[in-house]
């Protein structure tokens, strides 16, 4: 994720790697798999995983018995018993799943909703007029960004329910990005801190990845992030 605008998955995507999830997910005649990566082939294949189930959080495809239907669909694919589908079919699946993406984000900013007003109750945190709820966590001595400044950061970014969804810790490389080119919550948000500083930023949706979502957030989304002030170029 590199917390810029995004659009919405093509429904190419949705349909080629949600059916590779399910392969992936459905234990049905499947060999134990290795208790650990030990080759960069398995760590792609792993990643690789990883990320269709980004893909299909936008989705919300969970329920064990929707997914039974979808799981039958690949095993009859790679079965060769499914017959090819229409253009007609295939572009009432596409609308079948933008559709389920679009009510998935509406029941999502509701819940963004309360998670704000939860977030706004802890303690030392401070509300901005467009709604960021900043929680400075550990105080900065240093320089302060200007609102076109270039800063180096570290970060780790949440949903609502704690699911990390990207994090510059994890990939062991800090972001270093111009403020101009980032969403609109961090444009705000980070000019509030100094070098040296920490702070625990709440987007609401409208100024993170909206009604959109990106194709490991859903629509709707408000999202928190950990973030480290570590340099500002001017």
């Amino acid at each position: 994720m590199k917390l810029r605008d995004s659009r919405l998955p093509t429904h190419r995507t949705l349909l080629v790697l949600g059916t590779a999830l399910v392969m992936t997910m459905h234990p049905t005649n499947s060999p134990a798999g290795p208790t650990e990566i030990s080759t960069s082939e398995q760590q792609l294949l792993y990643q690789w995983g990883a990320g269709i189930a980004d893909e299909m959080a936008n989705v919300g495809a969970t329920d064990p018995k929707e997914l039974e239907w979808v799981f039958r669909g690949v095993r009859d694919r790679v079965a060769g018993k499914s017959r090819p589908f229409s253009a007609e079919e295939q572009s009432q699946l596409t609308k079948y799943l933008l559709d389920r993406i679009q009510k998935n984000g509406v029941a999502e900013q509701a819940q963004s909703v309360v998670y704000l007003s939860a977030k706004a109750r802890e303690p030392n945190a401070v509300v901005s007029g467009t709604g960021i709820v900043y929680r400075e966590t550990l105080a900065g001595d240093g320089a302060q960004p200007a609102a076109e400044s270039t800063v180096k950061v570290e970060y780790v970014g949440k949903l609502r329910n704690g699911w990390v969804f990207d994090s510059s810790r994890q990939r062991g490389t800090p972001l270093e990005t111009s403020l101009t080119g980032v969403i609109k919550c961090w444009q705000e948000a980070i000019p509030m801190m100094k070098v040296g500083g920490k702070a625990t930023v709440t987007c609401p949706p409208s100024l993170a990845y909206g009604d959109g979502g990106t194709y490991n957030i859903p629509p709707g989304s408000a999202l928190t992030f950990d973030v480290e002030l570590l340099e500002v170029r001017k």
